[in-house]
């Protein structure tokens, strides 16, 4: 899991943001039983999936936070006490002095000497430790997939702590895309400092105005690695249908629909593909890093005539990380970007209590003035034609931070306004081979 798991080993404890003990806001606070944590809060995930089923209002987003939060926690806690257990066997084994409390637990519920426990952990944990036994039962993972398990849902429980709700508009959310697929040989510096908020869920509303098209982004800052000094941001991208399946799913049996999972104990859950990217460090003119593949297996509902990026969205975490930064960048005073705050719906929780949810910050798309005024700055001498220029980045260097920072340049007419317009079209030469080369 790059450098995320080699941090909880040293620390030998959760990462930051992550609550301890919670009670369920429909009343329970005793302990879970087997499958409890996947029927937390249904009202609320159920009415968050009806939102996600039609077109989806800024004003109702905050409510589907409300529900990312109420599906992930029992679980994370849930998990959390098997991924404990784990890292007490990993300390156990350097320093038999080191019992931890979980450890401890596993041997007297088994009636067996803590040696014995850590010596073939897998017989009282749904995984192994890098020693995998000659036989296991079905269902056990390494422990790095059970990291990974435990993490994707931690991260979209810490994404939603602060409620921090973004909402795109269709010609934003084309806006980011852009950004993300434009030339990235001018990528510049994204602190903390930079970013929106240090967690938060992003709506990017679908261009084509189809609900399944909609994609969700979401994103935590851990803190900062003991062994590079750079703070370290979680982001993971998941489709509408996906994210829709997960939330009005009330067990952990093994499903009929195809969609892979992982079992952890007698239940099957999903693991949502996560990139850890280091971000740059403070006073910085270096981009970040390239985002490490933390989480393999995605898993979506959309059908064989969906556009390619729904389907590859979650699993694409280069894509995920660009398209973060290209929100990023577009609201570092980007004139394109109109960022406002607006108040959300009203809901009733499960004790029937009408509330108001906080406010969503708006992002929509500012007109820019006329393109042939627009691109007036841009090149040099007297043109005799005008042609497109295709939407791009550009470094602006700011004495007074000592670094770069991005512009985004819309896609526009360049050159006189009473010149013609000249299309140029772009054509690939194939070379053939030479008589000496082979063609395989």
């Amino acid at each position: 899991m790059g450098k995320l798991a080699r941090r909880s080993d040293r620390r030998g404890q959760k990462p930051r943001n992550a609550k301890g003990t919670r009670v369920r806001r429909d009343g329970f606070d005793g302990e879970f039983v087997p499958g409890q944590q996947f029927s937390v809060d249904m009202r609320i995930r159920r009415q968050a999936a009806e939102v996600l089923e039609a077109k989806v209002t800024a004003a109702r987003w905050p409510l589907v936070l409300e529900a990312i939060e109420a599906a992930a926690w029992p679980v994370e806690t849930y998990l959390g006490k098997f991924l404990k257990g784990g890292y007490d066997v990993i300390r156990f084994r350097s320093d038999p002095a080191d019992v931890g409390e979980m450890l401890h637990r596993l041997s007297r519920m088994t009636k067996l000497p803590v040696e014995a426990v850590a010596r073939e952990p897998h017989k009282h944990l749904p995984f192994w430790l890098d020693d995998e036994p000659e036989s296991h039962d079905v269902g056990l993972q390494p422990f790095r997939w059970f990291q990974m398990l435990y993490y994707s849902h931690f991260l979209l429980r810490a994404s939603t702590a602060d409620r921090y709700a973004y909402y795109a508009t269709p010609e934003m959310s084309a806006l980011i895309e852009a950004g993300q697929s434009a030339d990235r040989d001018h990528d510049v510096a994204v602190t903390v400092a930079d970013l929106p908020s240090s967690r938060g869920v992003l709506y990017l509303a679908p261009a084509d105005g189809v609900p399944d098209h909609g994609r969700v982004l979401v994103w935590n800052e851990t803190g900062r690695d003991s062994g590079s000094g750079t703070d370290v941001l979680l982001i993971a991208m998941l489709t509408v249908p996906a994210l829709r399946w997960w939330l009005a799913r009330a067990d952990g049996a093994l499903p009929t629909d195809g969609n892979r999972l992982y079992r952890v104990v007698n239940d099957y859950l999903p693991v949502f593909p996560f990139a850890e990217v280091q971000l740059s460090p403070a006073e910085s003119d270096a981009a970040p890093s390239a985002p490490n593949r933390s989480g393999g297996a995605g898993f979506t509902d959309v059908g064989p005539d969906e556009p390619a990026h729904s389907v590859t969205a979650m699993n694409d975490l280069d894509y995920v990380a660009r398209t973060f930064f290209s929100m990023v960048n577009m609201l570092r005073g980007n004139k394109f970007v109109e960022s406002t705050r607006q108040q959300s719906a009203r809901m009733r929780d499960n004790d029937g209590v009408v509330k108001r949810m906080r406010e969503v910050t708006y992002l929509s798309y500012r007109q820019p003035r006329s393109a042939s005024s627009a691109s007036s700055s841009e090149g040099s001498g007297k043109l005799s034609h005008r042609h497109v220029v295709r939407g791009h980045w550009r470094r602006h260097w700011y004495p007074s931070q000592k670094r770069h920072l991005p512009m985004w340049i819309d896609e526009h007419l360049q050159g006189p306004a009473d010149a013609p317009i000249v299309v140029k079209s772009k054509v690939t030469v194939v070379r053939p081979p030479a008589e000496n080369e082979s063609v395989e």
